[in-house]
């Protein structure tokens, strides 16, 4: 049986992964929106993407931004 802080970083690693899978489906949907795209450009416009997203929790009740996050 795991403990909670086991369970916790179990969860954080999924987290990070889902992330990383995340990213990397968007850079096949940029490679294939943009034939020919350089690694530069690529990283650039996934940047860019990565920062426009809104942010999901905004509008939950007690949930707070960071000042540099807004």
């Amino acid at each position: 049986m795991k403990g909670p802080l086991e369970a916790a970083s179990q969860r954080l690693r999924t987290a990070f992964d889902l992330f990383e899978a995340g990213c990397e489906m968007k850079r096949m949907a940029l490679r294939r929106q943009y034939p020919g795209l350089n690694q530069d450009d690529e990283r650039r416009l996934l940047g860019q993407w990565l920062r426009d997203k809104e942010v999901p929790l905004a509008n939950v009740p007690g949930f707070r931004l960071r000042k540099e996050d807004a």
